[in-house]
C-alpha cells in the first residue's frame, strides 16, 4: 500500500515538474534535479518491487510446490494390486499390475488398460483405510459413560 502511495506520489511530482501546465512562462529548467535513480535501492521503490516478488515467491509459493510434488510421489509408489484409483480423465479401476512407470487398471466388465503412474489422480482405497484407521484411533464419544453399582 505504501508502495503504490510512492509511485502516485513520485508520477504526480514528475508531471508538475515539466514546466507546461505552470503559470512561471520563463521556459527555465526545474530549480531541483531529478534524484539520481540508481543512488539506492531503498529510496526507489520501483527497484524494490522485484527483490519482494523474488522474495514471496522463495517463502510463498516454492514450499508450496514442493509439498505437492512429495506427495505426489508418495502416492504414486504407494500403489498396489487391488487399489481402487481415479485418473486425471477420469476412469475410475482397480489396479492389476504395477510396473516401472506403468500401471495396469482393471475396469467392469474385466477390461483391461495400460496407463502411466503419473496419470493416476486418486487412490480411493489408501484413502478409505487412512479414514479407518483415523476412526479407529480416535475414542468413541457417542456412549455416555456407564455407572457404576456400589
Amino acid at each position: 500500500m505504501v508502495l503504490l502511495f510512492s509511485l502516485i506520489l513520485l508520477l504526480a511530482d514528475a508531471s508538475g515538474e515539466d514546466g507546461s501546465g505552470s503559470g512561471t512562462g520563463s521556459g527555465s529548467p526545474p530549480p531541483a534535479a531529478a534524484p539520481d535513480m540508481c543512488s539506492s535501492p531503498w529510496q526507489n521503490p520501483l527497484l524494490l518491487l522485484p527483490i519482494i516478488l523474488v522474495l514471496a515467491y522463495f517463502i510463498l509459493l516454492r514450499p508450496a510446490q514442493k509439498r505437492q510434488e512429495r506427495e505426489r510421489q508418495a502416492l504414486v509408489s504407494n500403489l498396489n494390486k487391488n487399489d481402487k484409483v481415479i485418473t486425471n480423465a477420469g476412469i475410475i479401476g482397480v489396479v492389476h499390475a504395477t510396473q516401472d512407470d506403468e500401471v495396469v487398471l482393471k475396469l467392469e466388465d474385466n477390461a483391461k488398460m495400460r496407463i502411466l503412474k503419473s496419470t493416476i489422480f486418486r487412490n480411493v482405497s489408501a484413502e478409505e483405510r487412512q479414514k479407518a484407521t483415523a476412526a479407529g484411533a480416535a475414542p468413541k464419544t457417542d456412549e455416555p459413560p456407564k455407572e457404576q453399582k456400589t
